[in-house]
């Protein structure tokens, strides 16, 4: 059986299996744009709640951190008012003794040995603040430098991501040029 096909026919059913690739091709075109889009957007999403998870925790830790530091600051100012008072009570009351003599003498000095051991005290607990101090202000340079580096990481993953595209567009041209 031998097919015999007029010029027209062959032209027309060429035509529309010329036009039918085209289709497919374009189908698939906007199939890949479209995944494309929904890798791209996915990826953005996932880098920014993974940013900003790690950036607020960070950020709550340095309010948490600046306020604690403000408070052992206070705390700081609190005891060094405290020790001068008791400083200023000592030299009172070291005067009182140089002036007073017996039983009375004997008192004095032991409210002056216990001021002076709670100067001490104090000097103690504000070196313990100041250690605290310096290390929330450690801290808090530590988590700065952890932005900054999460910033940096953000600035590659859209540079990467803007090659892809660029990559991406390259082939859609090219198979533009192939239809």
């Amino acid at each position: 059986m031998e097919i015999i096909m007029s010029y027209d026919e062959w032209v027309t059913l060429d035509g529309s299996l010329f036009e039918k690739s085209g289709q497919k091709l374009a189908d698939a075109v906007r199939q890949c744009q479209a995944s494309e889009k929904a890798v791209t957007h996915l990826e953005m999403e996932l880098a920014k709640t993974k940013k900003e998870a790690a950036s607020e925790d960070e950020l709550n830790r340095l309010e948490d951190l600046k306020k604690i530091i403000s408070a052992e600051e206070k705390e700081i100012d609190r005891l060094i008012q405290g020790s001068k008072e008791f400083k200023e009570k000592a030299s009172e009351l070291q005067s009182k003794t140089e002036n007073a003599g017996g039983e009375s003498l004997k008192k004095q000095k032991s409210k002056v040995t216990k001021f002076q051991s709670d100067i001490d005290k104090n000097g103690t607990e504000i070196n313990r603040h100041k250690v605290q101090v310096e290390t929330g202000q450690k801290m808090i340079k530590k988590l700065t430098k952890e932005i900054e580096e999460y910033k940096k990481e953000k600035e590659r993953v859209i540079e990467e991501k803007d090659k892809m595209r660029g990559v991406f567009k390259e082939m859609e041209e090219k198979a533009y040029q192939i239809q």
